[in-house]
């Protein structure tokens, strides 16, 4: 399912067109369609995150969870992202190295968060 897709389900639901949902986040009207065929900007997702309360990982597709996700499942959307390879050539295959990825992981999201 792309990013346009689920912002359409979740308008549907919230009985809310695309574009009177653009309109209301201060977009131009076809902003969020144009998304059909282009990445939106993080702040302008963010913003649609932030109106349905969902999390941006969901409305990427990365995950299923509709709320924010936990620091487990924050780090499990992470670690399975396939742009990792570009720092590991091979994920950790036991739970000890996997173990010592997470640690790193809280390391990069307390300095992302200071």
């Amino acid at each position: 399912m792309t990013t346009f897709e689920r912002i359409q389900g979740l308008a549907k639901t919230q009985k809310i067109s695309i574009k009177d949902l653009a309109l209301k986040l201060g977009f131009g009207e076809n902003t969020i369609y144009r998304w059909k065929h282009q990445e939106p900007k993080g702040t302008d997702l963010a913003k649609v995150a932030n109106y349905f309360n969902v999390s941006t990982d969901y409305l990427l597709g990365r995950t299923d969870v509709k709320g924010p996700l936990s620091e487990e499942e924050e780090f499990e959307v992470f670690a399975k992202n396939p742009d990792m390879e570009r720092w590991y050539r091979n994920m950790p295959d036991n739970e000890e190295e996997m173990e010592r990825l997470y640690e790193i992981w809280k390391l990069f999201k307390k300095d992302e968060n200071s």
